[in-house]
Parts: structure tokens; C-alpha cells; sequence
């Protein structure tokens, strides 16, 4: 189950334009379908996933499109932290 944070709400909001509803729905996907460390191919990307994983176990950054979600997972549930901008990904694509 994703459980999404006010914090990631507003963040989504401001960083991407979704709705509230739209954000539930978004994390699902990107959970589902985006780019994790352990699966990303080339050395930039795993660079970028790195920095924001930042050595914590429970914290998972997620690519999916041109944004980074970042998951911390607890108590069987992931939550959503927050969305990191358009740009920062851009970077590295």
C-alpha cells in the first residue's frame, strides 16, 4: 500500500500540477513501473538514485518519466516522501 505524505501532496503540486487523487495514482505507477537503483542501467542515473537515497535503507528513490519519487518504506506500507523536480532528473538523461 502507498501512503501519500502532506509534505509529497504539495510538493506534487507545485513540482508537477496533480491533483490530490492524481498523486495516489501517479505513485502507484511510478512503484510499479519506474526505474529503481538496482535496475538502472547506466552509471548517471544510478549516480542520481544514489545521492538521493543518501545511505538509508528504507528510503527508495524511484525514475519514473522525467521525476524522482521517493519512497521510504515502514511498517509494510511505502510512503511517499516527496517528488524531486523535473530539472534535477533532467540532468541526468
Amino acid at each position: 500500500m502507498i501512503i501519500v505524505t502532506k509534505h509529497a501532496r504539495l510538493r506534487s503540486k507545485q513540482r508537477i500540477g496533480l491533483a490530490r487523487k492524481a498523486v495516489a495514482r501517479q505513485a502507484c505507477k511510478a512503484m510499479e513501473n519506474g526505474i529503481r537503483l538496482e535496475t538502472a542501467s547506466n552509471s548517471e542515473l544510478r549516480f542520481l538514485l544514489k545521492s538521493v537515497k543518501g545511505g538509508n535503507p528504507e528510503v527508495t528513490p524511484v525514475l519514473y518519466g522525467t521525476h524522482v519519487y521517493v519512497f521510504k518504506y515502514h511498517s509494510n506500507n511505502h510512503f511517499l516522501i516527496t517528488v524531486l523536480h523535473q530539472k534535477l532528473a533532467d540532468l541526468f538523461l
